[in-house]
Parts: C-alpha cells; structure tokens; sequence
C-alpha cells in the first residue's frame, strides 16, 4: 500500500547541532511529536510564547490549521520550530518542499508578536500581523 506523504517525511532522518545545549548553556530542544499531536503542539508553544488571549496569537494559529491545512509537522518542523521559538539560531538543509519556508516563518511570526506584547509602547507591530495574517486568510 502506497504511504501517505506526511508519513514518509516521518522516516526522513535528522540530525540536530545543538552547541547551547552540548556545553551546557543551555538546556536541550524537545522536538515536536510526529502526526497530529504535532500540529496540537505547536498550537500550545505558539501560546506560551505568544499568549494566549492575544487576537493575533489566534489569527496565526488558525493560519496554521486552516488555511496551510497542517494535518502533522515535517521533521524540519519539527525540529526547527521549538529551536527557533526557544531563541537559537537555525540553519537547515532539506528538499525542496519539506516545510523549510513555515520552520522559518512561523517562529518569526510568533517571535514578532511575543515582541510586541512586551512593547508597552503600542500595538502597531501586532495590528501589522494581524493585518497581514488576514489577508492572507481571505487569499484563499
């Protein structure tokens, strides 16, 4: 029987650098789990990292669900995103087409917004997103 794709990426090795994390520095990344717990997951990080009363926090979450239609992560997601949202760095090498471009997106997005809630300044940067995250809604 022919595999789906989402479960073939699943069988795609990794191989993670952590030098934080290797001398000590900091404490290791857990990956996000494979399949739709994944997606769960990564919903419950951007949250923590976000807040979660936070109309953009929404909005990009239902981008990742809805309108990207993640039904599971690939292992660059995986991987890159809790790395990415926990500050490191990140450099990776996969196929085109494994989910570089939203390992990197996501977590910039998020960091952007986790920003701005800090700003006590204003909201123009999260208004900004969440502009720009509609719009892409209504791309559709």
């Amino acid at each position: 029987a022919m595999r789906r794709l989402a479960e073939a990426y699943d069988d795609v090795p990794v191989t993670v650098d952590d030098p934080l994390a290797a001398t000590g520095s900091a404490d290791p990344v857990t990956p996000l789990p494979a399949g739709p717990e994944g997606v769960a997951a990564l919903d419950a990080s951007l949250r923590r990292r976000v807040g979660s009363n936070n109309a953009a926090t929404d909005e990009l979450a239902k981008n990742v669900r809805e309108r990207c239609r993640f039904m599971s992560l690939t292992p660059v997601q995986r991987h890159a995103v809790p790395l990415a949202l926990a500050g490191r760095d990140v450099i990776a090498s996969a196929a085109t087409g494994s989910g570089k471009t939203a390992a990197y997106l996501i977590p910039a997005l998020a960091t952007m917004l986790a920003d701005d809630e800090d700003d006590t300044a204003g909201n123009e940067d999260e208004d900004e997103a969440l502009r720009a995250l509609q719009a892409l809604r209504q791309d559709e």
